[in-house]
């Protein structure tokens, strides 16, 4: 695999070179947005909350904290429309590290770990990715469908506060718990 010598390096030759960005972004795509353009040149700086992004506590296993139910590699460098069942960890982005630049593993937890080199390709691809109209389900929730009604979806992004107020709304998000306070 035929990575960029550093990150400076990478970044002087994208076609973003000198454009600075500041990231404030938090969940999934802002961050995945801020990455492109990191990965076309940008200098990105990232700025969380104390706590780190909420996504790190998302998904189905919510102990031990900081697992995650969603990995995703986007960049030049991973293969297109790469789907893997494996199960992926932190230490499976280590280990690739380690193995990209010839380094033994820190312990026998990276040294078990997924090693992630297939996601990758030896020839970025800068092309641009495609958009595609979502389709809808006609067995949609009514709940759904109430709270979608009058948003354009033939554009993407076109009114994204109310679509976010809608997907929480059909999902009962915040849920309520006893006393009707917010779990």
């Amino acid at each position: 695999m035929h990575a960029p010598a550093s990150s400076s390096d990478a970044q002087a030759a994208g076609p973003l070179a000198g454009v600075r960005v500041l990231d404030l972004t938090a969940v999934v795509l802002g961050p995945i947005a801020t990455q492109i353009l990191g990965d076309f040149g940008a200098d990105v700086i990232k700025v969380e909350a104390p706590e780190g992004d909420r996504m790190r506590a998302n998904g189905v296993s919510r102990r031990p904290r900081g697992m995650s139910s969603i990995f995703l590699a986007i960049s030049p460098w991973i293969k297109r429309e790469q789907v893997t069942k494996q199960h992926i960890s932190l230490a499976s982005i280590f280990k690739t590290v380690d193995l990209i630049f010839g380094l033994p593993p820190l312990n026998q937890y990276d040294a078990a770990a997924t090693d992630l080199r297939d996601l990758f390709t030896g020839r970025p691809d800068f092309s641009p990715y495609d958009y595609r109209q979502p389709v809808f389900v006609a067995r949609a929730k009514k709940s759904w469908r109430r709270h979608t009604r009058g948003i354009d979806f033939s554009h993407p992004d076109g009114n994204e506060v109310r679509l976010r107020l809608a997907i929480m709304r059909s999902e009962g998000i915040p849920r309520r718990g006893r006393g009707g306070q917010t779990r």
